[in-house]
């Protein structure tokens, strides 16, 4: 299970990559993705990328440009399939709630046909 700062990330990452399967970005434009909300810093930002690259969504290959460090990002097949896992995890929450509201409906309904039977 992800973290929010990694769903936040995995996300940009995969809206950046989805195409081709892999994307070029540094750290300021991840800086950038988190930025309404989460400040995030480089460390996090390693520490994130860290994560999921251990997690299997992807792999993460370091590039200098001009004194800058520059991530190439490549989608694994979990990573590919982050946004069908992500609907998925929707719908089953949606689909456990609507089962919990049926339920309390149909004990309530229950306990008044009891009461109206013996009381």
């Amino acid at each position: 299970m992800l973290n929010k700062k990694e769903k936040l990330l995995m996300g940009f990452i995969y809206e950046k990559a989805r195409s081709k399967g892999s994307c070029l970005m540094s750290a300021s434009d991840l800086i950038v993705a988190g930025l309404p909300d989460y400040v995030l810093t480089t460390d996090d930002i390693k520490r994130t990328l860290d994560s999921l690259e251990l997690d299997d969504y992807i792999e993460v290959v370091l590039s200098d440009k001009k004194g800058e460090v520059i991530y190439c990002i490549i989608l694994k097949a979990k990573g590919e399939a982050y946004d069908r896992n992500r609907l998925a995890a929707k719908k089953n929450l949606r689909n456990r709630i609507i089962i919990t509201v049926a339920l309390a409906v149909l004990g309530g309904v229950i306990s008044l046909l009891i009461r109206q039977i013996y009381f």
